[in-house]
C-alpha cells in the first residue's frame, strides 16, 4: 500500500486497473477448467455402447438417460461459463477503483473540504498535513500554501486597518488644540471688537494667529490624507528663532489653560537662537502633552524649555497625583487610558503614544516619570540635526 500511495494517481489507477484484470483473468481461466471438468465427469456417467465403424470407435452420450439433476447442473455449467468471465472482470475492475479511491481520493479530498470550511468560517489558524508524493498531495500543498499566503494578506490588512484606525484617532485628538486656540481668538474678537477697545493693530495681529492656526489644520489634513500610519507623516525642518517659537506657543497654551481652568508658567533657557526644527510636530506634541497635564493637574502645569546636545527639550510637569505603576509602563502605547482618571471616555488614550512617534520621527524621544514631588513628569526631545 504504501508503494501505491507514493505513486501518481496515472500509475497507480493503471496498476490496480491491470492487477484486477490479470486476477479476473486467472479466476476465469481456473474456473473454466474446474467447470469444464465437472461437466465432462456428468458427461461420462452417460457413455452409450462403443460404435464401430471401420477403424474408428466412437461412444455416443444418450441424452435422453440424464437425470433431471444431471441436465438442470449441465445447464448451470454452461451458464456459469458465460456469466462468471462477466461477473470477474467487472467485480475486479469495482473492486479497483474502490480500493484506488480508498487510498488516493478519499483521503486527500477530506482535507481540502475541511479546509476549504474552515477557510469559509474566516478560520486561517489550521495547516493541511498530506505527506503523499502524488497529485493530490502538490495540491494540498498548494492549498495550504494559499491559506498561509491568505493569512499573511489578512494580517497585512487588519494591520492596514488598525494603522488608519490610530492615524484617524491621532487627526480628531490632535484637531482639538488648535481648534480650541481658534476658539478662543474667535470668542476674543467677538467680545471686544463690538467695545471698540481693540485697535486695528490688535485685530490684525489676533487674526494672523488665527489664520497660521488654520494653516496648522490644512498641513494636519494633508499630511493625514497622504499618509497610511502615523509612522509615514514627514517631517519638514526649517530653521526658525527659537523665541518667537516660543511665543505662539505661549499664547496658545494660554488659551488652552483657560479652556481647562488651569495656569502654567513656561521658562526658557534659550536666548534668540535660531534652530532647525518642525514647529507644526512640536506644537503637536507640547499641546497634546500639556493638554494632558492640565487634565490630570490640581493648579498648575510648569514648562522648562532648554537645548542641549543640538537637542531642543521640554520639560513638562503637573501638581497632581502623578503616573501610576501601570501608567508608568503604558502611558507611551496607543490606546491607553489610566483607570484611575473621571474623564476617560472623553479622550482617546491616543495623546502620548501619537507624542512618541512624532518626537521618535523628529530625531528625538520622549520619557515618563514622576518627579520628587510623586508629580507626573514628562520629557520631550527633538533634534534639531539636518
Amino acid at each position: 500500500m504504501d508503494k501505491i500511495n507514493n505513486m501518481s494517481l496515472k500509475k497507480s489507477f493503471f496498476f490496480l486497473t491491470l492487477s484486477s484484470l490479470i486476477i479476473a483473468s486467472v479466476l476465469t481461466a481456473l474456473s473454466y477448467i474446474l467447470l469444464n471438468n465437472i461437466y465432462n465427469s456428468i458427461q461420462n456417467k452417460y457413455l452409450g455402447t462403443p460404435l464401430h465403424t471401420g477403424t474408428i470407435t466412437i461412444l455416443q452420450n444418450n441424452i435422453n438417460q440424464f437425470s433431471d439433476y444431471d441436465k438442470t447442473l449441465l445447464n448451470a455449467i454452461s451458464t456459469l461459463q458465460l456469466v462468471l468471465p462477466l461477473v470477474f472482470f467487472i467485480g475486479f475492475l469495482l473492486l479497483a477503483d474502490i480500493i484506488f479511491y480508498k487510498i488516493k481520493l478519499k483521503t486527500p479530498i477530506e482535507i481540502l473540504n475541511k479546509g476549504a470550511i474552515e477557510i469559509s468560517k474566516n478560520n486561517l489558524d489550521f495547516c493541511l498535513e498530506y505527506k503523499n508524493n502524488d497529485e493530490l498531495g502538490t495540491l494540498c500543498n498548494a492549498f495550504d500554501k494559499m491559506r498561509s499566503e491568505l493569512k499573511k494578506n489578512n494580517i497585512k490588512m487588519w494591520t492596514m486597518i488598525n494603522d488608519r484606525k490610530q492615524l484617524n484617532t491621532a487627526f480628531s485628538h490632535d484637531l482639538r488644540n488648535p481648534l480650541t486656540v481658534l476658539k478662543g481668538y474667535s470668542n476674543y474678537l467677538i467680545k471686544y471688537i463690538p467695545t471698540g477697545k481693540l485697535s486695528d493693530e490688535k485685530i490684525l495681529s489676533t487674526t494672523q494667529l488665527m489664520s497660521e492656526h488654520i494653516n496648522r489644520i490644512e498641513c494636519y489634513v494633508e499630511n493625514m490624507s497622504s499618509s497610511q500610519r502615523l509612522e509615514d507623516l514627514v517631517v519638514s525642518k526649517a530653521l526658525l528663532n527659537i523665541d518667537k517659537f516660543i511665543k505662539k506657543l505661549d499664547r496658545n497654551l494660554s488659551i488652552i489653560a483657560k479652556q481647562e481652568e488651569k495656569s502654567f508658567t513656561l521658562k526658557s533657557n534659550i536666548n534668540n537662537l535660531n534652530l532647525l526644527f518642525d514647529e507644526n510636530i512640536i506644537f503637536r506634541v507640547i499641546e497634546n502633552i500639556v493638554s494632558n497635564a492640565f487634565r490630570y493637574s490640581k493648579d498648575n502645569v510648569s514648562i522648562l524649555i532648554y537645548f542641549e546636545q543640538e537637542l531642543l527639550t521640554f520639560v513638562i510637569e503637573d501638581d497632581g497625583i502623578g503616573f501610576s505603576e501601570e501608567s508608568l509602563k503604558s502611558a507611551l502605547k496607543p490606546f491607553y487610558r489610566d483607570k484611575t482618571s473621571n474623564n476617560n471616555n472623553l479622550h482617546f488614550g491616543m495623546g502620548l503614544y501619537i507624542s512618541k512617534i512624532l518626537c521618535e520621527k523628529h530625531g528625538g524621544s520622549i520619557s515618563v516619570e514622576n518627579n520628587v514631588s510623586n508629580s507626573a513628569k514628562i520629557t520631550a526631545k527633538f533634534s534639531t540635526k539636518n
